[in-house]
């Protein structure tokens, strides 16, 4: 394909992108902005530039989650327009197939998923972390942390490392605790795995568990332990997360101590494993589109944009499938994250193929 038609698709394709990205990031912010001027409706006076701040900060985190299927409604738009201008039969019949038709915007969707994976992940978990630290300064317990599968993850410079892995949290007692100490060099000393924890200032209280020291193969029962450590109970909490809302290269760093050390994290494998598909699967909204469109048919952008809200539901709840399938231990955490985006993949190029021959012959 000529590069002034390259250029010319792309133009059309950041005009309807853009309107898409920047019309439901108005609909969040709306949404968020009412719903925060609730939670501070009992205030004396409420400063607009926190509602606003917290507003915004919560946008990177809705925008990660509905970035795939606002690309497809984009890159739908952007064909339908083509389709409803008879753009896309002169293209045809100028001798393009479906494949240079659509090069243009793969490119674009490529950057466009190193944007999502590298830029904006990362930044949605930095902001994370301010919202949940707002939400204990300024909201107490109205809001409280998320209770299941969190993680608490601090470096060993100038005091001993320690990872710790709640199954489930309520009323500031965690159950189902393991707790991972290792040195500056990052060598494993001590895990242990209790039923409960309770935090105490300048110190941990596990309760009903085992533990295994440094270079011992057995792991020793004890009743209750106590640990000394000097993260401050709110410091805890606003940082205890789940793996979905860590940064891209904060999981990394926790994937490398996991698998030097041999901690269980099947948790944040998935996460790894679904940021990377993510990322896959808006390139392959592309394809997706492409192969419900034809240079001969004409839906209408309404219609468009009913089905790609159609199709994002029935992907949604493929990935909802394979989750509650890899909880149950049937698939594993690569193919609980993958198998979604390749089955978009594998079906939008056969469609795309099978169109290509009927055009052909």
């Amino acid at each position: 394909m000529r590069n002034v038609h390259k250029r010319y698709l792309l133009r059309m394709h950041l005009k309807f992108f853009l309107g898409v990205f920047f019309a439901v990031a108005l609909i969040i912010f709306i949404l968020t902005f009412v719903e925060t001027l609730r939670r501070t409706s009992g205030w004396a006076r409420i400063p607009l530039g926190f509602v606003t701040s917290t507003s915004l900060y919560r946008l990177p985190q809705v925008l990660i989650l509905l970035f795939p299927y606002m690309y497809l409604i984009s890159i739908s738009l952007t064909l339908e327009s083509l389709a409803s201008s008879q753009q896309l039969t002169i293209l045809r019949t100028s001798g393009y197939s479906p494949w240079q038709i659509l090069s243009p915007f793969l490119y674009f969707s490529f950057f466009l998923s190193l944007f999502w994976l590298f830029g904006l992940q990362p930044l949605s978990s930095h902001l994370y972390e301010e919202i949940q630290s707002r939400e204990c300064q300024y909201f107490g317990d109205s809001q409280p942390v998320p209770r299941d599968n969190l993680w608490l993850y601090q470096r060993p410079e100038n005091a001993p490392g320690v990872l710790l892995q709640v199954g489930h949290m309520e009323d500031r007692v965690c159950s189902d605790v393991s707790v991972y100490l290792f040195s500056s060099e990052g060598e494993l000393t001590e895990k242990f795995f209790a039923k409960s924890l309770r935090f105490v200032p300048g110190r941990w209280i596990l309760s009903e568990g085992k533990v295994m020291r440094e270079k011992e193969l057995l792991y020793h029962p004890f009743i209750e332990q106590e640990l000394e450590n000097a993260l401050d109970e709110d410091r805890i909490l606003t940082s205890l997360q789940p793996p979905e809302n860590l940064g891209l290269y904060t999981l990394f760093s926790v994937m490398k101590v996991r698998q030097k050390n041999r901690f269980y994290g099947e948790n944040h494998a998935l996460a790894i494993h679904s940021l990377g598909a993510r990322a896959f699967l808006i390139i392959m909204m592309v394809l997706l589109a492409g192969c419900f469109r034809s240079q001969h048919v004409r839906f209408g952008k309404s219609a468009s944009v009913a089905q790609s809200l159609l199709s994002s539901l029935i992907l949604y709840s493929f990935i909802d499938i394979f989750a509650s399938m890899w909880r149950r231990g049937v698939v594993s955490s690569f193919w609980a994250g993958w198998a979604p985006a390749f089955l978009v993949g594998v079906f939008s190029l056969i469609r795309l193929i099978q169109k290509e021959e009927r055009c052909g012959g």
